[in-house]
């Protein structure tokens, strides 16, 4: 089980990766609730900065990325899934929230990996709701004419058309044509 220290003091925001009194580097992977609740404390405090919070999110984050790589039953990639997806949510609270352009490094870097990995578990609907977030981030952030906003909504085209969501497809890859076109 996972450490609490129960110091307010070593609860503060000191850009590292320890937060609500939870050490990132000492959870295990059968300890769901605490890399959740390590995230949503973390999301939901007024204590600590936004930096120390974009840290903390970018510590759990790389740690489920980690995870992914490392583990072979489909069980236990399943298990990583559907905590990738919870800290998935918070991170698009926040960004979408509190306008949390820090963040956006975690959308661009880490997310399209994961909507990847989600494609590869059959878990469409939720590959379909990362792959549409990080196409609105990339238009609110990069502007809507930038390489890689339409690189993403291609992307996200082609997931649709995976799927067999062909009306769908056939729209984003109009919008991804128009764009290139005026590029």
């Amino acid at each position: 089980m996972v450490k609490r220290k129960e110091n307010s003091e070593s609860m503060k925001s000191n850009g590292t990766s320890q937060k609500c009194g939870v050490e990132i580097s000492q959870i295990k992977v059968d300890d769901a609730f605490a890399i959740l609740s390590a995230c949503a404390c973390t999301w939901a405090s007024d204590r600590w900065s936004t930096p120390g919070k974009c840290a903390s999110i970018r510590a759990v984050v790389g740690f489920l990325k980690k995870k992914q790589s490392q583990l072979s039953s489909p069980k236990q990639k399943h298990w990583v899934a559907s905590h990738q997806m919870a800290v998935f949510n918070i991170v698009a609270r926040m960004i979408l929230e509190h306008r949390c352009s820090e963040l956006f490094d975690v959308v661009s870097n880490d997310q399209p990996s994961f909507a990847r990995f989600l494609e590869y578990l059959d878990r469409w609907s939720a590959q379909t709701q990362v792959e549409d977030f990080i196409v609105k981030q990339r238009k609110n952030v990069l502007g809507e004419t930038d390489r890689g906003a339409v690189n993403a909504k291609a992307n996200y085209a082609k997931a649709l058309h995976r799927q067999g969501k062909f009306a769908d497809t056939i729209a984003r890859q109009r919008e991804v044509l128009e764009r290139e076109n005026l590029t």
